[in-house]
């Protein structure tokens, strides 16, 4: 039987993203309402300053999706 935290993507899935991009620099986390889990966070902690400082998903597969070609600030490009 599947829980409903594995179904949201749970913690396996939030250890598993941390495991692989935190050596890269970003943090990730959940956002909650109510205590329940929604959106997935990626924090630049020292990821470097040309990156946006966060990256926001709906769902883990669309943060990784970023996480592996992160956004260039455009101010800090130069």
């Amino acid at each position: 039987m599947t829980t409903k935290r594995k179904q949201e993507g749970g913690e396996d899935e939030l250890a598993r993203l941390n495991e692989t991009y935190n050596p890269r620099g970003w943090k990730i986390w959940r956002t909650h309402i109510k205590g329940t889990p929604r959106g997935w966070v990626a924090t630049n902690i020292s990821a470097g300053e040309r990156f946006d400082r966060t990256l926001h998903g709906d769902t883990a597969k669309t943060l990784e999706a970023l996480l592996e070609k992160p956004p260039y600030t455009p101010s800090r490009i130069f």
